[in-house]
């Protein structure tokens, strides 16, 4: 993501529920990310919320 802001938002939103990293650095040519910790988190995540992206989907293993 490039809005420092909307993760920070999205962070104080999520971390009620689930454990995460944020990293807003953006050093070393690296994007901003937030990511949630645990296959037992990220079912949970995609349960509750999803995403509807497939390219990131298609990432992912069976839970």
């Amino acid at each position: 993501m490039a809005s420092i802001p909307l993760i920070k938002q999205l962070a104080e939103i999520l971390s009620k529920d689930f454990s995460l990293y944020v990293n807003t650095s953006n050093r070393d040519g690296k994007r901003n990310s937030l990511e949630i910790y645990g296959l037992e988190q990220l079912g949970r995540f995609l349960k509750e919320i999803g995403f509807s992206n497939k390219r990131h989907l298609s990432k992912l293993t069976p839970l």
